[in-house]
């Protein structure tokens, strides 16, 4: 070291200022460095973290070409205090946009637009080039001088009078529980402020404008412009004039009012009306008409059991949609919704709904099948009474009995048989009794082309019935039971 020192003295005056200046060069150079990296690590304008800007903006509905004011935040206050930030008021289609600029974070105040409509509000920092977050998550500003009115008539009567505004200073003064409906600035919370933006809009009238937006068989859709303001209803009435549905209130920012037909009763078609009216049942709005096609009627029928044992029974159930009536045959039930016992049956039944209602009708059916027990076998079958001899033998040779229907009357019990084809004259129906085996009754020869035979006054009891040409069995035998 102390050599080194003595050669620096003993260099020429040139050769030490050589070496000063390349210690300085690299003293100046080295401190340069660490100023960099102090930049870096301390973060260099225009690089600071996006997000760092929150903003609100009151009030949230505004009458057009009224002042809207916009407060710019951040959590630290000085490192944006000479900031530039742009507030932005504008719409989707860029029409009647409105923006400024303000140093720092504070208040900006601007127009609203002249045009009513929903516009978007952004603050950007322009430079941190970054876009500031909504810290009220609202970044919708509606214009609508309507809207305004309607929200200011707290009691939805129609009009803005003193009372209204003595409701939202009430809701102030007494402290009640925050309530949106008296938040007419939309800060979040009910003041003085509010009544005094109530108070300003008195003798103002709330109207709406009613359309129908979608419309089918089932459902209808209205829409409501500006949005419902809450306390409104949605009166339905049919082409007599007579109301059919009643619709609300309403919620506060809807703009749809769906109407589900199916829901009521089955509607007559034709041209019905529908309008919006307050509380006190004044008229809100204008009225429109739209048709009603009234929907088909739909009918579903079913059985408890759809096979059951020889003379035993079931239920039967059915239901419809838009009917006005509906009958099951047989034997005639009535409504639109009910269940039936079918009684002991001793055939296989076919029980048929058929509803009728203002769009035309529908049919359902269901099959009840009935097992059918061994047939009697009698020790001693009957003779039946003797026919004539026919001259040729008959044709055709074998007929088909088609069933017995019991009909009850007032002077007793009858029984119809039908059969196919009709009668050639020298046939008889013969009916057995399945629990004697004696026979009940004997038709005689059936007149020519007759296709029936009627058994009055039958007694109480199990039968067999069929087709006899003499002594020969001539078509199916079917069993039936008299109550």
């Amino acid at each position: 070291m102390s050599d080194n020192l003595v050669n620096f003295h003993n260099l020429t005056k040139s050769q030490k200022n050589t070496i000063v200046a390349f210690v300085v060069s690299a003293a100046t150079m080295l401190a340069m460095g660490f100023l960099v990296v102090f930049i870096i690590l301390a973060g260099k304008p225009g690089t600071r973290a996006a997000g760092v800007c929150s903003y609100s903006f009151l009030p949230t509905i505004v009458a057009p070409a009224t002042p809207v004011s916009t407060y710019v935040s951040a959590p630290d206050q000085t490192s944006v205090a000479k900031d530039t930030f742009e507030v932005e008021i504008f719409s989707p289609n860029s029409i009647q946009n409105a923006s400024g600029t303000r140093v720092g974070p504070g208040t900006l105040t601007l127009t609203a637009p002249s045009l009513e409509g929903t516009y978007g509000v952004s603050v950007k920092d322009i430079t941190l080039n970054a876009m500031c977050v909504s810290s009220s998550n609202n970044t919708n500003l509606i214009v609508s001088l309507n809207l305004l009115v309607c929200k200011a008539d707290v009691n939805h009567d129609g009009v803005v009078t003193a009372q209204d505004a003595q409701l939202v200073f009430s809701v102030f003064q007494n402290k009640k529980p925050y309530d949106a409906n008296y938040d007419l600035n939309g800060d979040g919370k009910v003041s003085a402020a509010d009544a005094q933006r109530v108070f300003s809009l008195v003798g103002q009238k709330c109207s709406y404008s009613l359309s129908v937006g979608s419309l089918s068989t089932t459902s209808v859709v209205f829409t409501t412009s500006p949005q419902s303001a809450g306390g409104i209803f949605l009166v339905i009435k049919n082409p007599a004039g007579s109301v059919v549905a009643k619709l609300g209130p309403i919620p506060a920012g809807q703009t749809t009012i769906p109407w589900n037909l199916a829901t009521t009763a089955a509607l007559p078609q034709g041209t019905y009306s529908a309008t919006l009216v307050f509380s006190n049942d004044a008229q809100a709005s204008n009225t429109v008409t739209f048709p009603v096609q009234s929907p088909p009627p739909t009918v579903k029928i079913s059985a408890a059991s759809t096979t059951i044992p020889f003379n035993t029974s079931t239920t039967i159930f059915w239901t419809s949609t838009n009917a006005s009536s509906c009958e099951v045959f047989p034997p005639g039930w009535k409504g639109t919704t009910g269940q039936q016992p079918t009684g002991n049956l001793t055939q296989t039944t076919n029980y048929i709904a058929s509803c009728t209602g203002p769009g035309g009708s529908a049919k359902a059916s269901v099959t009840v099948n009935v097992v059918s027990s061994p047939s009697p076998s009698p020790t001693a079958y009957p003779s039946p009474k003797p026919s004539p001899t026919p001259a040729t033998t008959p044709t055709p040779t074998s007929w088909t009995l088609i069933g017995a229907n019991v009909l009850p009357t007032t002077a007793g019990i009858n029984v119809v048989f039908n059969f196919t084809p009709g009668s050639n004259g020298n046939i008889n129906l013969v009916v057995i009794s399945s629990n004697t085996g004696d026979r009940g009754f004997d038709s005689g020869p059936i007149p020519s082309g007759s296709q029936s035979v009627i058994w009055q006054n039958a007694p109480v009891g199990n039968y067999t019935a069929a087709l006899y040409y003499g002594t020969s069995k001539i078509s199916n035998s079917i069993q039936f039971v008299i109550q």
